[in-house]
């Protein structure tokens, strides 16, 4: 009940962020939390959105899934363009461990670095 709909990205991050770990639900909650039980990774492959294509292709053969259809595409543009300092400061904030166990500290640097162009071009 705290996530207004159509409010914005940053309303959206805020109201994220404030939510314990323990009472959020599964969409908000880390992906460490859901994939690490005492500091081991319960599962036996972890694939990336970056790369779901080549990921699923082999489990999808296995298993003689169909290939995944695109839905939804937004064609909104950069990704980056949705974050603020501010935001983008809040998310690593929320998701640390997620930035370093799944390896993108480097797209958080990034995302500072495209951020503060953009600021002072």
């Amino acid at each position: 009940g705290i996530i207004s709909k159509d409010r914005g990205f940053e309303h959206f991050i805020k109201a994220i962020s404030w939510i314990p770990p323990r009472l959020a639900d599964q969409h908000f909650r880390s992906q460490y939390s859901s994939l690490y039980h005492h500091g081991k990774c319960i599962a036996d492959f972890i694939g990336k959105f970056e790369t779901l294509e080549t990921d699923y292709e082999p489990i999808r053969q296995k298993y003689d899934f169909a290939p995944l259809a695109h839905y939804n595409k937004s064609g909104k543009g950069n990704w980056m363009d949705y974050y603020t300092p501010k935001t983008a400061k809040m998310v690593y904030r929320k998701y640390r461990k997620d930035f370093e166990t799944f390896g993108y500290e480097d797209e958080y640097t990034k995302l500072l670095t495209y951020l503060a162009a953009k600021e002072n071009p």
